[in-house]
């Protein structure tokens, strides 16, 4: 994610709402909308990768539309390992060798282009997406907005509304700025909870159950607001130029299960990895074993995503385990019972706080090492122990 701090806010993303403002011109728009953003989009990455980070990608760009345009299973073969193991090179770089001078030729937004080459070239396969023009393609890869941090985007949506460019309608600028305004705010909230945090881990050992608990609060809300608020701005920026992308996050705190969650935590990931990985490998489809796996793959595919290291694995696996759980417990228990007919309210706090606990557990591995994350779940069960004591 990007950090958001004032000068990021005050100028780049100022200039860019100014640099919108020939996308509000219909005569404009029509002849020449696309070609502005494409050149938009070139010209942003370049700024904030640098110039041999936009020609890597327009290499893997390139490869990918070259294999969809010759649309054999060898190019396909082909284009995906490129793309999957320059992927893999560039987890495996940041996170294991800080030192190497080749960290500066590790694109910005890699995991994202990957996961957006992938599904289209999946989609071309499939023959649900022809292979267009070279200026649309490229500006699918590039689309400024998204080039960061997401949403992912799908093919078919977005080149059907470059396809019928068109000005803004005044709800949707009025819904962007909006978004925007909102993100912002996020993201100030998330930097204001990162110092809270790291005030309060080196006193964890002293503290008391609902003290930790509220430690955990601040860090499950520290990544929501830091995520949905990118996201949010992204959509925002995205909507005063006329182009609709999804949505990444609706309420995923207020979940009822973990299924629920990931319906509702970063969906365009959670949807791309059930797409293009969990359906694909059998998803539910061949007995509850092997759902069982796909779903432990699945997940440990979006903890490897968001960086190499025993602890993505283990809280990738963690999410994979208590999706099984509750895929299991969904079908034995499928009936709502009485308790659930007589107090709904009751019930549905319960399961909620369920959720939010078991999701605040899981980040602990998410942002410390493994014996970090272990300690501090140490200090809370032993604080729950004494206060049963």
């Amino acid at each position: 994610m990007l950090n958001l701090d004032p000068t990021f806010i005050s100028l780049p993303l100022l200039a860019l709402i100014f640099l919108s403002i020939p996308m509000h011109v219909k005569s404009f728009v029509s002849r020449y909308g696309v070609w502005y953003l494409l050149f938009l989009s070139f010209f942003f990455y370049s700024l904030v990768a640098g110039m041999s980070q936009l020609i890597l990608i327009l290499t893997l760009a390139t490869i990918t539309r070259f294999a969809a345009k010759r649309n054999t299973q060898l190019a396909f073969i082909f284009a995906t390992l490129a793309l999957c193991g320059f992927l893999i090179a560039s987890k495996w770089l940041i996170a294991f060798d800080d030192t190497n001078p080749l960290h500066i030729f590790i694109p910005l937004g890699i995991s994202f282009f990957t996961f957006e080459f992938i599904h289209y070239l999946t989609e071309v396969k499939k023959g649900s997406v022809q292979v267009g023009g070279a200026r649309d393609f490229y500006l699918f890869s590039f689309f400024f907005p998204t080039v960061v941090s997401g949403p992912i985007k799908r093919v078919q949506d977005f080149t059907r509304q470059i396809t019928h460019i068109s000005t803004p309608s005044q709800d949707l600028l009025v819904i962007s700025f909006q978004r925007i305004a909102i993100g912002i705010i996020y993201k100030f909230a998330a930097d204001y909870l990162v110092s809270q945090q790291e005030l309060a881990y080196p006193q964890l050992g002293n503290l008391g159950v609902f003290q930790i608990y509220m430690f955990l609060i601040i860090v499950s809300m520290r990544i929501f607001l830091d995520f949905a608020g990118y996201s949010l701005i992204a959509i925002g920026l995205a909507g005063i130029y006329g182009i609709n992308v999804p949505q990444n996050f609706r309420s995923p705190y207020f979940s009822f299960s973990l299924i629920d969650f990931w319906n509702r935590w970063h969906i365009s990931l959670s949807s791309w990895v059930r797409d293009y990985l969990y359906i694909p490998l059998g998803g539910s489809r061949k007995g509850k074993l092997k759902q069982s796996v796909n779903l432990l793959l699945a997940m440990l595919v979006i903890g490897l995503w968001h960086g190499f290291g025993i602890n993505f694995m283990i809280w990738g696996l963690y999410h994979g385990i208590g999706l099984t759980i509750n895929h299991m417990w969904k079908l034995k228990f499928n009936k709502t019972s009485l308790v659930s007919k007589k107090w709904p309210l009751l019930v549905n706090c319960c399961k909620i706080f369920t959720v939010f606990t078991f999701v605040s557990i899981g980040w602990l591995f998410f942002f410390y090492s493994t014996s970090e994350a272990f300690s501090i779940l140490g200090y809370l069960i032993s604080s729950i122990w004494s206060l049963k004591l």
